[in-house]
């Protein structure tokens, strides 16, 4: 049964927890917030950090984007959650890097892939714009 108290919150707690872990190092001067529950790392960055994050894990050997989620948490503020999940593949881990923006400002820089550039995403779309990216290599 899960227990919510073994969940490790804080980018401090995360860090000293999982520094062996290369994305850890890699985002190490990027984070804003970390989570580790239930084997699964979630790195938040500040949007403007959002490439540099991404290449970051991908030279760590995270190299597969598997999907892009947003979560609208109206009426809380930061309204947006944009997630990315992003795999890499030799050492069969998973990160999340975690994107919070405002309402009155919920655009997000594309992140490069495979030498091409995602659409733009834009938190206050209905639709995911970069719905094929499952099969993007970055």
């Amino acid at each position: 049964m899960y227990d919510p108290s073994s969940a490790i919150t804080g980018a401090q707690a995360v860090f000293a927890a999982h520094a062996e872990n290369v994305a850890v190092k890699a985002l190490a001067s990027l984070a804003t917030d970390a989570r580790f529950d239930r084997k699964e790392l979630t790195i938040t960055v500040a949007r403007e950090n959002i490439v540099a994050a991404c290449q970051a894990v991908q030279q760590a050997g995270y190299n597969f984007l598997e999907d892009v989620t947003a979560v609208d948490w109206y009426p809380s503020e930061p309204r947006f959650q944009i997630t990315y999940h992003i795999l890499s593949m030799t050492l069969k881990e998973r990160i999340r890097l975690a994107v919070r923006l405002d309402g009155e400002d919920a655009a997000l820089e594309s992140i490069p892939a495979c030498g091409h550039r995602l659409t733009s995403t834009s938190a206050k779309s209905s639709t995911c714009s970069a719905s094929a990216s499952a099969a993007i290599l970055i």
